[in-house]
């Protein structure tokens, strides 16, 4: 839920830069945003042309819940 608040800002950010809704035109203010402080982390920068994901694999945690309720780390 976190990542999701982060991304909102930041495509709210795009597309004030990019002062349309213009898919095109949102793409390309996305890749050229400055660095982001969010609630996860500060993305530096979130996105470039030449990378579109603004998590690494190492920051992913997958979860699942245990017969009990519990909402454990999934094996990998």
């Amino acid at each position: 839920m976190a990542h999701a608040y982060d991304m909102l800002h930041i495509l709210a950010r795009a597309i004030d830069r990019a002062g349309t809704t213009d898919r095109g035109a949102i793409r390309d203010a996305l890749e050229r945003l400055p660095a982001h402080r969010g609630l996860i982390k500060t993305y530096q920068p979130p996105f470039t042309p030449t990378r579109h994901e603004a998590l690494g694999p190492d920051e992913l945690l997958m979860a699942r819940y245990r017969a009990d309720g519990v909402l454990v780390p999934a094996d990998r």
